[in-house]
Parts: C-alpha cells; sequence; structure tokens
C-alpha cells in the first residue's frame, strides 16, 4: 500500500488543502482451489461445486487485505473435453461461470449438467481487482454414475432350510462406469 499526498497551488496562490491518496500495487495472483467434487471420485449426486481461494500473501500489519477477487468454474463433458456447460446447456464454445463469493466459493447452477456414466472435468480460475489471474488452474475429475449394483447371493438358496453350511457364494456386479 502507498500513500502519496497531494495538493495544488494556481497562480492567483489559492491552495487546494493537502489530502492523500491511497493505492495498492499487487503483484502476486489469486489462487482458486477445487474441495467437492474430489479429483477421480465417483458421484451420484452433484448439488454444488466448491472450493477455497486465497490471492497472495498475508499483508503486513496495518496494511487491508487485497478485495474484489472473482472466481470461475469451467465444467466440460466427455473425451477430448471440448463440450462446455452454459449453466443450462453444453455448448462448444469456451464458458467461464462467475462462481458465488470466493472464500469458500461455490457454483450450483447444475440442473441437467451431468449424465448417468458421464466423464467431467471441472475447472477454476482466480482474477483479483488488479487483474492478476491464476497462471496454474486448479482441476478436478469425476464420473457421474446413478445406477445400483446387483447382489446375488447362489448358495444358499433364497427361502432354503440347512442343518451345515460350509460356504457362502454369490456374485455381483455394477455397471461402468462405477
Amino acid at each position: 500500500t502507498f500513500t502519496v499526498p497531494r495538493w495544488a497551488r494556481d497562480g492567483a496562490s489559492n491552495d487546494e488543502a493537502l489530502t492523500n491518496s491511497t493505492f495498492h500495487y499487487d503483484l502476486s495472483a489469486p489462487t482458486a482451489t477445487i474441495t467437492t467434487p474430489a479429483d477421480a471420485s465417483f458421484l451420484g449426486n452433484v448439488a454444488t461445486i466448491s472450493g477455497t481461494s486465497t490471492d497472495g500473501p498475508a499483508p503486513a500489519a496495518g496494511i487491508p487485505p487485497s478485495t474484489g477477487q472473482t472466481v470461475e468454474v469451467r465444467i466440460t463433458s466427455a473425451t477430448g473435453h471440448s463440450t462446455y456447460w452454459t449453466g443450462s446447456s453444453y455448448t462448444a464454445t469456451e464458458t467461464w461461470l462467475t462462481a458465488t463469493s470466493t472464500a469458500p466459493w461455490t457454483y450450483s447452477s447444475l440442473s441437467g449438467a451431468f449424465a448417468d456414466g458421464g466423464q467431467y472435468r471441472v475447472v477454476t480460475r482466480a482474477r483479483d481487482r488488479a487483474v492478476n489471474q491464476q497462471v496454474t488452474y486448479s482441476t478436478s475429475n469425476f464420473t457421474f454414475d446413478t445406477t445400483n449394483p446387483t447382489a446375488n447371493l447362489a448358495n444358499p438358496v433364497d427361502g432354503a432350510t440347512l442343518s451345515t453350511l460350509s460356504t457362502i457364494s454369490g456374485a455381483d456386479a455394477d455397471t461402468p462406469p462405477g
């Protein structure tokens, strides 16, 4: 933070009162990280995408922290991740969506965004009031899975009456991707 004193005097010797102007000189890029969904996860419900963000090192004593940070979210679908969520549908045009708040941040316009068996990528970036932008984006890949697995018991058979039982066996199945 810098303070510059200013005043003016005209040719008639009229003086403006001395005042100070303060400004922040910020070269540090902010960061946004994703906490939900976790990377490489399998999820059956995604109501909100969320995370945290920071903007540079802690300021020196007496200097206010930087404010005015923006977090943006990009959601892509399928192989190649070349379709982008707009908040209501997917498009071929790269789309960044503004998250609510910044620390923590959330994005929740997700109705219809995910289909069973689909693979998705969430990417976030932060930009501060000085227009410094995050250099390395935070990324999380996940699979949306709403299909229930099945389990079958082969031995003993359902309804059996037994006096001995040496083996319990069966099989389970889960349709890919889960």
